[in-house]
């Protein structure tokens, strides 16, 4: 019964669709909606995402780190882990900041 009372629902909507001149209003109200902003939001985090990693390796911040790294897990393990190589840190620093830009991507547009 339901399934028939659809049908005739859409038809008779569907015959009496009448279209409203909105003089472009609509597309105002979507221009001004609040995702606009989210986006502009998550531009600059990335941008700041951006500078962030250049200062990192241009000022060889990644250095300090991995020496502490190797030295805190080079003792757990009795194994020397600075000897890992840049390549190898950089692949784990770019996978991190996947990591961080998705999430942030997930948080701004949810």
């Amino acid at each position: 019964m339901t399934e028939n009372d659809d049908k005739l629902l859409k038809q008779f909507f569907d015959e009496n669709k009448q279209e409203i001149a909105d003089f472009g209003f609509s597309r105002r109200v979507m221009q001004r909606l609040p995702n606009r902003a989210r986006r502009l939001i998550f531009i600059s985090n990335a941008l700041c995402i951006i500078l962030g990693s250049a200062l990192f390796f241009l000022m060889e911040a990644w250095k300090p780190i991995l020496s502490t790294l190797g030295t805190t897990f080079g003792q757990l393990m009795q194994v020397d882990v600075t000897s890992i190589g840049l390549p190898t840190f950089i692949s784990i620093y770019v996978i991190a900041i996947y990591f961080i830009i998705r999430k942030l991507y997930t948080i701004t547009f949810s």
